[in-house]
């Protein structure tokens, strides 16, 4: 029941703390002590790590003794076990021991961090936020990280994994916030990606994935954003994505993808940013466009869309972006197009349609 309870007032913890270190003088001799075994941990996880500059590390810092608020990157929770780890600096592997951290639930670690240990799995229970971004982690997905059943927030964005996404991410069923952009994974989107019901951000760009996206995606109704960006996805767009009704972001630039503009997108009434230029798109664009009240950004430059602009979308009072440009559309301009309140770019040269 302890361990529970330290689980879930793990973020609370940690933002009060910030927040009562730059407004209450702190008293060092009522300093809350980190527990005995985890002050133990941090000695054996101080001893087992190398530093870019040692000077300005835990290798220099934690030698003061066990007071929380005097030890650089921890946070430690009413009881003094330790909640939060904060390591920078890091050039090498991440250490075994900090599976050992019993009641861990924010671990940030950067900035030549080469590879993750296998026994943050022991951390099942805990760690509910977990940032490696910028690092130099290698090698497929790290196994460890898909038995991290509490996770809600994961970034591992900007390092040099290879493979494919593996299937046991689907395991993360609390992740509210995934970022693994900027790395080489390849091969497709799983499609049990559905099975995270409560991720709002997904974020895959800048990889070499393949393959279409999946339409069980429509089943993750949290989506507040997909980043598909800069990748080598064909395949169409899934009618089914005008089931995301929470949908705001949408970046499907520099793919591969063909077919048309599904209509049911126009179901997407709070979608502000929708990017789907320089893939292989054709076919018009469907009227349902006009029904995307909170439109502002619309890109579909560098496809083979065809056929005139819909009337309707002069109807868009939000719209302040419009690229257009190189795709094969003809007939005139809706003649209210210019004069939109917040329309400041319109760009759609390289057409067929006249003015």
């Amino acid at each position: 029941m302890a361990s529970a309870e330290r689980r879930n007032h793990a973020t609370l913890y940690l933002w009060l703390v910030l927040l009562l270190s730059l407004i209450v003088p702190r008293n060092t001799a009522s300093a809350q002590a980190v527990n005995e075994t985890d002050w133990k941990t941090l000695l054996r996880i101080r001893n087992d790590l190398n530093f870019t500059n040692p000077g300005r590390s835990p290798k220099a810092y934690w030698k003061s003794g066990r007071n929380c608020e005097e030890l650089f990157g921890v946070i430690c929770d009413d009881l003094g076990y330790v909640v939060a780890l904060t390591l920078y600096g890091v050039n090498g592997s991440l250490p075994n021991a900090i599976g050992e951290l019993p009641s861990l639930a924010f671990l940030s670690a950067g900035n030549n961090v080469t590879s993750v240990p296998s026994t943050l799995s022991l951390l099942s229970a805990t760690l509910t936020s977990l940032y490696l971004s910028n690092n130099q982690i290698s090698g497929t997905f790290p196994r460890g990280i898909t038995s991290l059943t509490a996770l809600q927030q994961l970034n591992i964005a900007q390092n040099r994994l290879t493979g494919s996404i593996p299937v046991g991410i689907s395991r993360l069923s609390c992740l509210t916030f995934l970022r693994m952009d900027g790395n080489r994974l390849e091969g497709p989107i799983p499609s049990q990606i559905s099975t995270m019901a409560a991720l709002s951000y997904l974020s895959l760009r800048n990889n070499q994935l393949s393959g279409s996206i999946p339409a069980s995606i429509s089943r993750v109704q949290a989506l507040q954003l997909i980043d598909l960006r800069n990748n080598s996805l064909t395949g169409s767009i899934p009618s089914e994505i005008g089931s995301l009704s929470k949908l705001i972001w949408l970046y499907l630039s520099n793919n591969k993808v063909s077919g048309s503009l599904p209509s049911t997108m126009g179901k997407l009434t709070r979608l502000r940013y929708c990017f789907a230029d320089s893939n292989s798109l054709t076919g018009s664009i469907p009227g349902a466009v006009s029904s995307l009240i909170s439109l502002s950004y619309l890109s579909a430059s560098g496809n083979q869309l065809s056929g005139s602009l819909p009337a309707g979308i002069t109807a868009l009072s939000k719209l302040g972006f419009l690229q257009l440009d190189h795709n094969a559309l003809s007939g005139s301009l809706p003649e209210k197009m210019t004069s939109l309140n917040n329309m400041v770019y319109l760009h759609a040269m390289g057409n067929l349609h006249t003015v």
